[in-house]
């Protein structure tokens, strides 16, 4: 088992969020990493070399897009636990967070990462959603030994652990848009009785 599913979303949403990302330019970011510390980004091209729209889950709920996608992707986890039962004991929510990225050819986050780390601990999973075919420019698992083709529409989820690290193909030719979040834990509420 590699713990890495797939699940497939409409032609439709993936348009929108196309569309939705060219809409908004002024609120373009060029893809950052996070510094060791956590404490801000910093623009490495040789590492990472995208543009990214970050999307607030809770302040975009009048966009029909967003929240059709929010409802998909949390019915994705549910099968996602069905099929991994210990996942049911985990209580995990999509982070309020999640960016529409775009690659230009030759772009890509081009080294191996993962997704969780000292200053996101609350990351279990990771999401992504290719919203365009891209050949030859889908995303590797170094540990899975495994190249995810880049087909519109496919919905990944996997752990967000060391163990699936991973980076783009790069694709010389193609353009390639993707949408990618985190499922993080819920933290406990304190009732108090402590």
């Amino acid at each position: 088992m590699n713990f890495i599913e797939t699940y497939k979303i409409g032609h439709e949403i993936c348009d929108n969020f196309i569309d939705l990302f060219h809409k908004f330019k002024a609120h373009h970011s060029h893809g950052q990493i996070i510094k060791n510390d956590g404490k801000g980004g910093v623009q490495d091209l040789n590492i990472k070399d995208s543009t990214d729209l970050s999307i607030n889950l809770w302040k975009s709920q009048s966009q029909p897009t967003v929240k059709k996608y929010q409802k998909i992707l949390t019915n994705n986890l549910l099968e996602y636990g069905n099929k991994y039962e210990m996942v049911q004991q985990l209580q995990v929510g999509l982070a309020e967070i999640f960016n529409i990225q775009y690659y230009k050819p030759n772009g890509g986050y081009k080294t191996w990462h993962f997704e969780r780390h000292h200053h996101e601990q609350s990351r279990i999973f990771a999401f992504m959603t290719y919203l365009n075919d891209v050949p030859d420019g889908g995303t590797h698992f170094l540990y899975q030994d495994l190249t995810l083709e880049a087909k519109k529409g496919d919905t990944v989820i996997w752990p967000a652990e060391w163990t699936h690290a991973h980076k783009s193909q790069i694709s010389t030719t193609h353009e390639k848009y993707i949408t990618t979040g985190w499922f993080s834990l819920i933290p406990d509420k304190d009732d108090g009785s402590s």
